[in-house]
């Protein structure tokens, strides 16, 4: 039974390192070929565009608020407990308005930031797909993670896609 199971280990042993070796792996580093993407250059300059027109948005908001609050405290000690009520009630809502419309705005961002990346990010996975079957890859990995980990530890540099990547693109690196 013993002399069984042995034989059985070593053989499912010898078909996975039979099946791993057949198989080709690359790597490639996404951020430096988004970086190096004219595509990503116009997204963030219209993405800086679209923040500054959001910010300008809720500076209005901020300096309308920032400009009645100063009048309250000028005119607070004049006024009746029930007018000082109404008006600190006013202020608040209008403190609680404009950090809905803060969060607003951000989402608003976030939401275009991802309308935008999402056609750049297609184009990138296409091109490592053309690439990777070309080049006869079965695998291709992101050299970091996405909090900026290295993922692969050591590697041929024979097997960095990167520069091809980038050539296909038709991307030139200085």
């Amino acid at each position: 039974m013993r002399l069984r199971s042995l034989f059985i280990m070593c053989l499912l042993t010898a078909c996975v390192f039979t099946t791993a070796s057949a198989q080709k792996i690359g790597y490639a580093s996404v951020e430096l070929i988004l970086a190096y993407m004219p595509e990503t250059k116009a997204m963030n300059q219209k993405l800086e565009t679209y923040q500054k027109k959001l910010q300008e948005q809720l500076q209005v908001k901020q300096g309308t608020f920032e400009q009645k609050y100063r009048d309250y405290l000028q005119i607070q000690e004049k006024l009746s407990e029930s007018e000082r009520k109404t008006r600190e009630s006013e202020l608040l809502k209008m403190d609680e308005e404009l950090r809905s419309l803060a969060v607003d705005l951000e989402k608003k961002l976030m939401s275009r930031r991802q309308e935008l990346v999402e056609p750049i990010i297609t184009k990138l996975q296409n091109t490592i797909d053309e690439v990777a079957k070309a080049e006869g890859y079965t695998w291709v990995f992101n050299t970091v993670d996405g909090t900026g980990v290295s993922i692969v530890l050591h590697a041929p540099e024979s097997d960095d896609l990167t520069k091809k990547i980038l050539k296909k693109m038709g991307v030139t690196v200085n």
